[in-house]
């Protein structure tokens, strides 16, 4: 079965070029560096998305565990 997503997000870049602090550890993510942005959906139990912004090795990392 096929599910829709209906979310929205902006994504706001601070004047230091700062996009916020990454999920995983917390560190300023800046805009040019290598950065994700994550959008996790609750199923069980259900509940709001999930959005944040993250540095492509923490999420590589992240994969592992």
């Amino acid at each position: 079965m096929k599910k829709k997503l209906h979310d929205r997000w902006e994504l706001k870049v601070q004047p230091d070029g700062t996009v916020g602090e990454c999920y995983f550890c917390g560190v300023s993510v800046k805009r040019g560096e290598d950065f994700a942005v994550m959008v996790v959906e609750r199923v069980e139990p259900k509940g709001e998305p999930i959005h944040a912004v993250c540095h492509g090795a923490c999420a590589e990392r992240a994969k592992g565990l």
